[in-house]
């Protein structure tokens, strides 16, 4: 069972289940975030829980509930569309890579245990149960293969309830969708891990590995290319950045976070451009927005949805257990 509630200005998840389970699992989000892994941050684990009339509770492991995050059902609230679903996988299997690069088996991989932020157009995934993982020196190949297999089923039996309820297109295979994850996976880990050679001469596939993924690098070759980085990076944020985050109205600050506001106006900018055939000034786009799109938009500051948790207005009981750390 986990309920949330408010604290301190935060929503804070609240997760009932033994004590041992609750210390490891405070542990291991630790260490995680240590390593810095995506991973929810944990607050504290509670004992000593007892009801109005003095009967024992369960001792509960809270977490901080990440801003603007999403659960997968609050993506399948309306009909999702195939490619948002391909995304929504890709971004789980970059995490499990993720992990696996620092020796985390993570034991129970499922899009429930999982939240997911908007990242400029994509996903990015977010470990939120760790009760069942454990950290290891060195992964062995057996383990990571039995993640990706707890992965592929426990995702197809997810994609199935979202067919059950009409979540996502009737035409959608859901064994056949889970298994991308094993392709996204294996994609991924063949490329940060398996070593290439090629001849003196060949420098060129060097660069066929990598792609200008960022705006600001953009924005220096079309302006200053001769410009020095942490400059171009300055005068970016300066110019491009904080006047869109500044040009949003106060009532909707919790629709989206900034940064993924400033990727939707640059990338609404360009279809404008596209359409009218002419350079759109910054601050036109950003007004056509604001009114056209994100006045539209659910708020996802705390945005909580899924099936088997309640609301929880005020903790009460119990004592705040900071728990020292495992060796």
């Amino acid at each position: 069972m986990v309920r949330f509630a408010h604290l301190g200005g935060s929503v804070i998840a609240v997760k009932e289940t033994s004590e041992h389970v609750a210390r490891h699992e405070y542990h291991m989000l630790r260490k995680l975030r240590r390593l810095d892994v995506p991973c929810v941050e944990p607050v504290a684990v509670i004992t000593g829980r007892t009801t109005i009339n003095g009967d024992p509770l369960d001792p509960v492991l809270v977490t901080r509930h990440l801003k603007f995050s999403l659960p997968y059902r609050a993506l399948f609230s309306q009909m999702l569309r195939r490619d948002t679903l391909t995304r929504l996988i890709d971004a789980q299997g970059l995490l499990l890579v993720r992990l696996h690069l620092i020796g985390f088996y993570w034991g129970d991989v499922s899009l429930s245990n999982t939240l997911f932020r908007r990242d400029a157009g994509a996903f990015a995934a977010y470990l939120v149960d760790a009760e069942t993982g454990e950290l290891y020196p060195d992964l062995s190949s057996g383990k990571r293969e039995y993640d990706l297999e707890i992965a592929r089923v426990n995702i197809a039996g997810e994609l199935m309830d979202l067919l059950e309820g009409g979540l996502i297109d009737s035409e959608v295979d859901a064994v056949a969708t889970s298994e991308l994850i094993m392709d996204a996976y294996r994609r991924l880990w063949a490329e940060l891990t398996e070593k290439e050679s090629f001849e003196l001469g060949e420098r060129w596939r060097v660069g066929a590995r990598i792609r200008r993924l960022n705006d600001m690098d953009s924005y220096r070759a079309d302006n200053n290319p001769d410009l020095d980085e942490e400059i171009s990076a300055h005068s970016w944020v300066s110019h491009v950045f904080e006047p869109i985050v500044r040009s949003i109205p106060r009532e909707l600050g919790g629709k989206l976070e900034p940064a993924e506001v400033v990727h939707e106006v640059l990338e609404h900018r360009w279809y404008m451009s596209e359409k009218q055939d002419r350079n759109v000034p910054l601050a036109e786009a950003v007004q056509q927005y604001i009114d056209g799109v994100l006045r539209h938009r659910r708020d996802e500051a705390a945005l909580i949805i899924t099936a088997d948790t309640q609301t929880m207005k005020i903790l009460e009981g119990g004592g705040m257990d900071d728990a020292p750390e495992e060796p």
